[in-house]
């Protein structure tokens, strides 16, 4: 089982254990600095029309604001689908398409794989592809050995059937 909970972005990997993944992703897409970060209580609420037309001022892009605006949209889903992002809770990865991209940020997470201090080459990971809704699972050594493609990897891993409670 993995520790912690994270984001694996091409931009780096962000520790959000202490915090919420919605939070972190919302506050991104809004582009909201430190000062003026949301609380966790609006992590998934929609965005009224004055604050539509604040952020449209500030420049953040309408299909965001759209987004944003209705109370069913989740940010986690549009970070995962839109900027690529992979959400890492204890239990498993969320990505969007298992391809070699995600592959590669997952590989490349040095700070992530140090934080995995008691995991062993041997032990499952699970993961959802959310554009299929695929699951399967492979060892972290499959993971993490650079011989495999993401291809290679899903034909070999161990298919799942609803493991996925959150």
């Amino acid at each position: 089982m993995l520790t912690g909970k994270y984001w694996i972005t091409a931009h780096g990997v962000v520790d959000v254990t202490t915090s919420e993944h919605a939070i972190y992703a919302r506050n991104c897409m809004l582009k909201l600095t430190d000062d003026s970060l949301q609380p966790q209580s609006k992590m998934f609420a929609s965005l009224s029309p004055s604050e539509i037309a604040i952020h449209r001022k500030r420049g953040i892009p309408s299909d965001v604001l759209a987004f944003l605006s209705h109370p069913e949209h989740d940010p986690r889903c549009f970070a995962i689908k839109h900027y690529k992002w992979i959400r890492v809770r204890p239990h498993a990865f969320y990505l969007w398409k298992w391809d070699n991209f995600s592959l590669g940020l997952i590989r490349d997470a040095i700070s992530f794989w140090t934080a995995q201090r008691d995991v062993l080459p041997h032990d499952a990971v699970d993961f959802l592809e959310l554009s299929t809704w695929t699951e399967f699972a492979l060892t972290v050594g499959q993971l993490r050995t650079n011989r495999s493609t993401a291809a290679t990897l899903k034909r070999a891993s161990i298919h799942l059937n609803g493991r996925f409670t959150d």
